[in-house]
């Protein structure tokens, strides 16, 4: 199906061969299927029928990217990441809300795992590792709550 031409098969088979491989939202499957000529007609039908038969669903997609994404993510790059790929805000927003949990932990847990042998004495690394944790949408707050957690439990050792 690769090289294949939009005559030989209709706008809902790509649809559904696009959806074998991974879950997607609605506004990247639509775009997906623009890339490939369909008329405008053909994708609105193909969208409708997919949400019928409960194969595309942006509320289950944001769930999964979410819960995908919590534990190296913080919750505004999340939201940002889905409202870029056309999920509604007000859906993503409460589901960040019902499935994530302290960011700050999260923070921590990365902190064990990649900032290990991290000198906090050289105030530039510790500048990277704030603006690594930033980059990724953690909140200033959060980063300084995990970070003097982990110091002290390094300090104990």
């Amino acid at each position: 199906m690769k090289n294949c031409s939009k005559a030989s098969y209709s706008a809902f088979d790509t649809a559904i061969y696009y959806l074998t491989f991974k879950d997607r939202c609605e506004k990247e499957l639509i775009s997906k299927l623009k890339e490939k000529g369909y008329s405008d007609f053909e994708i609105d039908e193909t969208v409708e029928k997919l949400v019928r038969y409960g194969y595309l669903n942006d509320e289950r997609y944001a769930l999964s990217y979410i819960k995908s994404h919590m534990n190296n993510k913080g919750k505004r790059r999340i939201a940002m990441e889905l409202y870029g790929k056309g999920v509604d805000s007000d859906i993503t927003n409460q589901l960040i809300n019902e499935v994530s949990g302290d960011e700050s932990e999260v923070v921590f847990h990365i902190l064990e795992r990649r900032y290990s042998k991290l000198d906090y004495a050289d105030e530039t690394q510790v500048r990277r590792m704030y603006a690594y944790f930033s980059r990724r949408g953690f909140r200033y707050e959060d980063i300084r709550q995990a970070v003097s957690k982990y110091r002290k439990n390094i300090e104990k050792i």
